[in-house]
């Protein structure tokens, strides 16, 4: 079975797991951030990033509520886009846990209005609460996975001036980066803090990173604590991440590439609205807009042939590729995708 459904299913190189296997004869330390491997990490990560430290927590949502709960206090305001995966995929915690209001404001493409994000900013009003954080995400998940540029995050930053906290969600900046042509720590430049998944692109058994300044990823590792997040004996997970971090970047042209072959076969078929611009990276979102086929009947038509992918009761779906994911089983998917829905005629 070919999974295209998300790339936190794919798996550890060898060198990782064997990285992994020297780490359970060391010395892990007592201290909940003593252990080697996850200084290495750490250290890698800030270095990676640009930023002065870093801090590896278990899921790239944590991270970003630590980023949140970090920056601002009870009644304070988060501004991010309305199809942000921090708002409509993370439980509602940055209003639950961090008891911050979020402030949603409309986005395309995962670029969110300069003149509203400015209005918001500027309300100048005691009845609104205070704006202390502007939350971006890249790659832009809903937007299909499209990496958002430097020149972006720059007006971000002109636009909001020097005391509005920029926190970027990249889960994938990685892949951005990549797209982009350019080092992840230039794209992030603009940033304050920034996560990232280790899981995903990095193939690590676990785990995401937190990166910004010095005393905001010591307030974070405080709070990190308080929610049960202060694990220990993680020098297994560190150690397989460092070496997803050192050495498999460069390999996600290869994702990105095979992600741009299932868009073009899409594109080829029937009953299918998917905008090729938008496919920069190594996810690609469609909807589909058959009259003979339902959402739930093309995901079990998908999955007779061999493929799983995320189809969605109002038509839109998901596939990912990743490292695992080869050549051929990208083509045994495109020829999937032909057999259940159909050849567009041409003329």
């Amino acid at each position: 079975m070919i999974d295209l459904r998300s790339d936190f299913l794919s798996r550890p190189t060898p060198a990782m797991l064997e990285a992994m296997a020297v780490a359970t004869s060391e010395d892990q330390g007592y201290g909940p951030r003593e252990d080697p491997n996850l200084q290495a990490l750490e250290k890698e990560a800030a270095k990676e990033l640009g930023k002065e430290e870093a801090l590896f927590v278990p899921t790239c949502m944590m991270a970003n509520l630590l980023a949140v709960m970090s920056v601002t206090k009870r009644g304070d305001a988060v501004v991010l886009d309305a199809q942000s995966h921090a708002l409509t995929s993370e439980s509602g915690a940055i209003a639950a846990v961090a008891g911050a209001v979020t402030k949603p404001i409309p986005s395309k493409q995962g670029r969110i209005s300069l003149s509203l994000l400015a209005a918001e900013i500027d309300s100048g009003s005691i009845q609104q609460p205070r704006v202390r954080c502007v939350l971006l995400e890249n790659t832009h998940n809903k937007g299909g996975g499209i990496a958002l540029p430097c020149e972006y995050f720059e007006g971000v930053r002109a636009t909001i001036g020097p005391h509005v906290w920029i926190h970027v969600d990249g889960s994938r900046i990685f892949n951005a980066a990549v797209a982009l042509g350019m080092s992840a720590k230039i794209l992030v430049a603009q940033a304050d803090s920034v996560s990232f998944s280790l899981n995903k692109g990095l193939a690590a058994p676990a785990g995401a990173m937190l990166v910004g300044p010095a005393n905001f990823i010591g307030e974070a590792t405080r709070i990190r604590q308080q929610l049960g997040g202060g694990w220990r004996s993680v020098g297994m997970l560190a150690a397989a991440a460092l070496v997803g971090l050192k050495t498999l970047v460069p390999r996600m042209t290869e994702d990105h590439a095979h992600a741009r072959l299932l868009a073009e076969a899409l594109a080829t078929c029937k009953g299918i609205e998917i905008d090729l611009a938008s496919v920069q990276t190594n996810i690609v979102r469609g909807r589909l807009q058959s009259e003979s086929l339902t959402p739930a009947a093309f995901q079990q038509a998908m999955a007779d042939n061999g493929v799983l992918l995320q189809v969605a009761v109002d038509g839109t779906f998901r596939l990912v590729t990743y490292l695992g994911i080869t050549s051929a089983m990208v083509a045994h998917a495109c020829m999937a995708l032909g057999l259940v829905l159909g050849k567009k005629e041409t003329r």
